[in-house]
């Protein structure tokens, strides 16, 4: 099976099936009804209603879909996610669908090893996809920081020269640091990333698979953003945070979510290195502020340029 295939099929059947339309009003069972997966209740009531009111031969090809859907995703939880909002009668449709793309041997079923290498592809393409999202909202900060300074809304010394900023202050969910470089009562309005996306939690963001985490230039070389958001009790030096900034995007799940790691700076451009030496997962293994910077680097600003990396990666511009 072509990963296109299957990511078109899977991914693109599934996955966007009817998620983003929100729409619950028409009850199951009827022209344009929707299944209702916004909480594990009402799903299992608005599949029995499905059920209930679908011919023998379309409720056959509905338990199909929804018996794939299990066997892909392995979970009830993902499962409901997938189809909330999802149209009955495109469920109905994309039992026929799945089996057809995924039934190598022509049996009509789904035999374990076709499960087997389905479940692997999708699980590529799932990553494939994270991935491509976490270099867009790399360049999302980097557009953000690039407007944060121009508005000059930071100032620390007064010389009329905006400063870069945490994840939580463009966002409008921390306080603005003040001339002495504490957290303020303003807040960004309106904000350059979307609050309800970007909640710093332990100082990063987690978002489409990936952790995100922005570092300033501070005394000691790099000063992490404050576990809530926004500046903490070690403050970015204020001349070198009109310069520079860094950020770092990693798996929440080395080889389930994604494998590569990408990281950006003022120069704007996206570098990845395929984590394999790394193993940067998650929280338990995260990169420092100068981890794909040239070995020897202990402050931001510079040339990123090539040869050897802090961390011991090859770091190349992502593609």
């Amino acid at each position: 099976m072509r990963l296109r295939h299957l990511a078109l099929v899977a991914l693109s059947g599934l996955l966007t099936l009817g998620a983003a339309s929100g729409q619950h009003a028409a009850p199951p069972g009827g022209t344009g009804a929707r299944l209702d997966g916004s909480t594990e209740s009402t799903f299992t009531a608005s599949v029995a209603k499905a059920r209930r009111t679908l011919s023998k031969a379309d409720r056959a090809r509905f338990d199909q879909s929804m018996e794939l859907a299990e066997h892909l995703f392995g979970d009830a939880a993902t499962v409901r996610r997938s189809f909330n909002g999802a149209p009955v009668e495109r469920v109905v449709q994309m039992g026929e669908m799945m089996l057809k793309k995924l039934d190598r041997n022509g049996d009509g079923k789904l035999d374990a090893d076709e499960l087997h290498a389905a479940r692997g592809q999708l699980n590529s393409a799932r990553m494939s996809a994270n991935e491509s999202a976490a270099q867009a909202t790399l360049l999302n900060l980097a557009s953000a920081q690039e407007q944060m300074r121009a508005m000059g809304t930071i100032d620390q010394d007064g010389d009329g020269h905006g400063e870069f900023a945490f994840i939580g202050e463009m966002a409008g969910n921390a306080g603005l640091r003040t001339s002495r470089g504490t957290p303020g009562d303003e807040h960004l309005q309106p904000p350059l990333l979307m609050p309800d996306r970007f909640q710093v939690s332990g100082s990063v963001v987690e978002r489409t698979g990936y952790v995100f985490q922005v570092w300033l230039p501070g005394k000691d070389g790099a000063v992490a953003e404050a576990p809530r958001g926004g500046v903490g009790p070690a403050q970015p030096e204020t001349e070198a945070a009109e310069h520079a900034w860094c950020a770092y995007a990693w798996p929440v799940k080395r080889g389930v979510t994604g494998n590569r790691v990408f990281f950006i700076s003022q120069e704007h451009e996206v570098l990845a290195s395929d984590n394999r030496s790394q193993r940067y997962n998650g929280r338990k293994r995260t990169p420092d502020a100068f981890a794909a910077l040239p070995k020897g680097t202990r402050e931001l600003g510079g040339k990123t340029g090539r040869g050897p990396r802090n961390d011991g990666g090859s770091w190349q511009r992502a593609r």
